[in-house]
């Protein structure tokens, strides 16, 4: 791809990856990163420019029942006491599901890559 003076990229491809898309093809790409990670990454890829707020903005779709443990799932230890009998992980380690590895295919589709073939046994180590 080639840059132009300001920056932008002059080679963009010419399709359009809604936000689910991007983090499906982002978590099957880079399984067990932290939530921020690929939040990061699709503000970088919506704006052209990092984010803002350490990468704050946009935590609902890890946040959703329609998304969390449907399209992914965290599978980060909780080690932190928070209070009243409740412990959090320090850090997310998402990974794909079997239907986020659906949706992140029909995205690699799109762009013009092969899928990749889902690896089912990582999803069974989850905690519940």
């Amino acid at each position: 791809m080639q840059y132009s003076k300001g920056g932008s990229m002059q080679n963009q491809p010419k399709v359009s990856l809604s936000g689910i898309e991007f983090l499906c093809l982002s978590i099957q790409a880079n399984p067990g990163k932290s939530q921020r990670f690929h939040i990061k990454r699709l503000q970088r890829y919506k704006t052209g420019k990092d984010c803002p707020g350490n990468g704050n903005r946009g935590s609902g779709y890890f946040n959703s029942p329609f998304y969390r443990n449907v399209l992914w799932f965290d599978q980060a230890p909780k080690t932190q006491y928070i209070g009243r009998g409740k412990w959090k992980a320090p850090s997310a380690r998402m990974y794909i599901k079997g239907r986020g590895n659906d949706r992140a295919n029909e995205a690699r589709q799109k762009l013009g890559l092969s899928p990749i073939e889902y690896i089912p046994h990582v999803e069974l180590v989850q905690e519940v």
